[in-house]
Parts: C-alpha cells; structure tokens; sequence
C-alpha cells in the first residue's frame, strides 16, 4: 500500500469515527489523528498540519481539556510533544496546558535521564553532565555547548523572563549573571553576548583541516545551528528571520540551512548523538524553526528537504525520552 492510501484510509476511519458521539473523542480516534500529525510533519505540508492541530485541540476540548488520555501515558506525552514541535517549528505560541503537562512530565523523569536532554535550553547543573563525563566529547564541544547556555540565561535575564530560568538551570548552576545580583541588564548583556559572539564566529568549521574539529560533524551541526540561534538572540528575531542574515565565514553556502541539513546527514552516519539526544533535539527545533520560509515564494527544494529532515529529527527524540 502507499503512503496516501494509508493516510486516505485513516482520514475514512476517523471520519467514521467522529460521526459517532461515542467514539469521536475517545483515545484511539486521537492517537489517529497523532499518526497522521506525525506523518505530515515528516513531509512538510504545514496547511494540513494545522488542519490536525486543530483537530487534536477539539478532541482535547471536548473531552474538557485534560491532556491524560486513559489508554497510555506515553501517548499523551507523544500527543503534547507534536503540538510543542508544529508550533516551535511553524513559531508559534503553544497553548499552556500542553506546556504544563509537559513541565510535569519532565519533572517526573528520573535525574539519570534528564542528563541527557542536556542542551542549550536545558542544563540541569552547573557543568554539561553527559558532554563531560564522556570520552566521546571534546573540550571544544563543551566550551560551545556552555557558552550558548550562558547566552539563553542572560536573554531570559535581559528581557525579565526570569520564571523561566527554572527550565534551564536549577539552583545547582550558577546563572550567567550570579544570580541576577550584580549586573546591569543592558551594558553586560550586550558586552557579554558580542563576546560569545565574537568567540563562535571564530570556532573553526568541520571542513577545514588540521585542526581538532576536523571531520566531527556533530560539532559542526551545533556550531551550525548556534550560529543562527545567537543571531536570533541578538536581533531578537524569529529563527526563520535570523536564518537569512546568519553567514557563516567558513563556507560560499548562501543557505545556512543547507549547510546544517548536510552535516546532519553527515553526522547521522556515526552514533554521534547517543549520550547527548537534548543536543540533538535543539537542533532539530532551532534548524527546523529557522528553515521555515518567511513568505512562500522565498521557499527552495533544499531547504525544504532539510526542513523536513530537522523536523525528522526533533519528532525522532521526543519518541525516545
């Protein structure tokens, strides 16, 4: 069977389904319409993602907005991660109870496991864990990794998003600014993130040669995809604008976009990724987020198969919490 008949026979399914009060809302017409969710964002079609969205949202509704489906918890967690990643991906406001169960989720996982969703966005103590306790992991990966942690830290300080901090870092870490004590949110946050500027454009890529970075396209996927976050930051633009404006000095590539999708493919080949998925995760929503077009006659082929491919990506981690 092809992939478009299977989806037309869920669709055929669903509707049936839906025409029956008993069955419209239940679980298993929701984890039908979660397949196909899932299906669409591997391949792209953000109109008919939304048309699911907003299916999804009804059911949730009319089921009087609990998130906890009785036929599997896992599925209710796979459910709030497609809703996170359609809006990341597409920069939109995710409504709130999908970001409270999810916050709940997250606070329930085992500390082991929450290691390894270390990122930029998500740092547990005051030292990457998992990237320094690996023989895998260069110094140079971890000094990258802490200064874009640094650099959301002192963001969410700058523009007073402080309740967010606890996503970051608990109070094991010592924050960018010392606690927020001791700084002036203006002059520190723009000298100190031209500095973790200045240090990133001057990190060596994964294609030049003799050097420590030679070859480590892992590396080169998060210097790639900081690059365009820092850019972001600093402009406090979306991902999609700051893509266009990210140059990086060591390729010709006009798209950063395709330079990232390239050497994710390229570190795909090894098990680069295993101890660090939380890495893996940020740039698939940072990438993705970025790769969308800011009008539809700016879109190309190539970013839009590297936008499908981060998009993938970011679907592939949340089913391996």
């Amino acid at each position: 069977m092809t992939t478009i008949t299977i989806k037309t026979d869920i669709i055929s399914l669903i509707n049936q389904r839906m025409a029956d009060p008993l069955t419209r809302t239940d679980d298993l017409n929701i984890t039908l319409l979660v397949q196909l969710l899932a299906c669409e964002m591997a391949t792209g079609d953000t109109q008919t993602q939304t048309l699911h969205v907003k299916g999804i949202q009804r059911m949730v509704e009319l089921r009087g907005g609990s998130l906890r489906l009785s036929l599997n918890s896992e599925i209710t967690f796979v459910t709030a991660c497609l809703i996170l990643y359609f809006c990341v991906l597409n920069e939109l406001q995710t409504p709130s109870n999908y970001l409270d169960f999810l916050s709940v989720a997250m606070s329930r996982t085992a500390p082991l496991r929450q290691y390894l969703f270390e990122s930029p966005v998500f740092c547990l103590y005051e030292d990457f864990i998992v990237v320094l306790r690996s023989e895998n992991y260069p110094t140079y990966l971890y000094d990258l990794l802490y200064d874009m942690c640094d650099l959301t830290e002192m963001f969410l300080y700058r523009h007073n998003c402080t309740k967010h901090i606890a996503a970051i870092a608990n109070s094991n870490r010592t924050n960018a600014f010392d606690g927020g004590k001791t700084y002036s949110r203006t002059t520190d946050y723009e000298l100190r993130a031209a500095e973790i500027q200045r240090r990133l454009i001057t990190r060596p890529a994964a294609n030049t040669s003799n050097n420590p970075v030679s070859g480590d396209w892992a590396y080169e996927c998060i210097r790639l995809t900081a690059l365009i976050y820092t850019t972001a930051l600093l402009r406090c633009t979306p991902f999609s604008v700051a893509a266009p404006l990210t140059t990086d000095p060591y390729t010709s590539t006009p798209s950063i976009i395709k330079s990232l999708g390239a050497a994710l493919i390229k570190a795909y080949k090894y098990s680069c990724w295993a101890d660090m998925p939380g890495c893996l995760l940020w740039v698939g929503v940072v990438g993705g987020a970025a790769a969308r077009p800011a009008r539809d006659e700016c879109r190309n082929q190539e970013d839009d198969m590297a936008r499908m491919w981060l998009a993938m990506v970011a679907i592939g981690c949340s089913l391996k919490r």
